[in-house]
């Protein structure tokens, strides 16, 4: 490999790691009305960026009394689900990590609902209906790959 395209190699591996400690978590958004909320990646529910959903947003009165800011790590994805003896009811959303409580209390409460599944989790897409985990930064590399490749082709 030439030096001009280990240091372009280089270049783009040192923005990849970069991008990735600027970006924040991305969780699936979906509400008990929204249709498709059951399975986000099959109806292309769309994800947000845990900084900028409205589940999380801080008002600056209530972030001026807090310790601190929140970083990217004071988030995870939220998933529910209730049901009653007709309807499942999904949400899927971002949270703030101190919302962990709300399990605890929903699986205690005497509603009509019955309380199905409260869970919270701190990787990408995490709250999609399957398991199925998306890796960006694995998706970036191999981006990188294949332009660094296709570069390297070119100047030989």
């Amino acid at each position: 490999m030439s030096p001009a395209a280990r240091r372009c190699m280089w270049n783009v591996c040192a923005a990849i790691v970069m991008l990735d400690s600027v970006y924040c978590l991305q969780c699936f958004e979906c509400t008990l009305s929204q249709e498709g909320c059951e399975d986000p990646t099959k109806y292309n529910i769309p994800t947000v960026d845990c900084k900028k959903s409205l589940f999380t947003i801080v008002p600056d009165n209530v972030q001026a009394r807090m310790r601190g800011t929140q970083g990217d790590d004071d988030f995870e994805c939220l998933t529910t689900i209730e049901k009653n003896s007709t309807h499942r009811f999904y949400t899927r959303r971002c949270a703030l990590r101190r919302e962990q409580i709300l399990c605890e209390l929903r699986s205690r409460n005497n509603y009509d609902l019955e309380f199905e599944k409260c869970s919270l989790c701190d990787k990408d897409y995490c709250n999609s209906s399957s398991e199925r985990r998306i890796n960006v930064v694995f998706i970036y590399l191999l981006s990188v790959l294949t332009v660094v490749k296709f570069v390297v082709r070119i100047n030989y």
